[in-house]
């Protein structure tokens, strides 16, 4: 979805885009992409979303990923389509310049309500720990 609204439309104008290569094995993946993380290691915006369970990238609810200080995880879920997932954690997000939160819909707003309005801890609600990012901006729309 990024690709397709903010990537492809910028072409050749667009510099230091970073990604996972899913085209090799899980473990090979991780690897390259830690190692070019380890070379740039601030990001000028990350774009993340905020699931209903409270996961943001794919860093889950009760995940050992929410507190390792490794760049990359591979993580499991039980709950949605996709099951195994590569994301980023939060010594990456936590590091970039800007955060920037889409959510849109109706059971995005009860979503952002207990982000902002409840005392749940970032272990269950993993989304709390991005409030500690000085340059957070989530864009809400219906």
């Amino acid at each position: 979805m990024i690709s397709d609204a903010l990537v492809n439309p910028l072409g050749k104008k667009l510099k230091n885009f970073h990604y996972f290569d899913t085209s090799l094995n899980i473990k090979d993946c991780l690897k390259k992409y830690g190692d070019e993380l380890k070379k740039n290691k601030n990001f000028d915006l990350t774009i993340l979303g905020i699931g209903p369970d409270g996961h943001t990238a794919s860093l889950f609810p009760n995940s050992k990923a929410l507190t390792t200080k490794k760049l990359v995880a591979n993580t499991q879920t039980k709950v949605f389509t996709v099951k195994q997932r590569l994301t980023i954690t939060f010594p990456v997000i936590l590091k970039s310049k800007n955060i920037l939160v889409l959510l849109k819909g109706k059971d995005k707003k009860e979503t952002l309500d207990k982000l902002l309005n409840s005392k749940i801890s970032y272990l269950k609600f993993p989304a709390k720990k991005l409030l500690r990012h000085k340059n957070l901006y989530i864009y809400f729309y219906k």
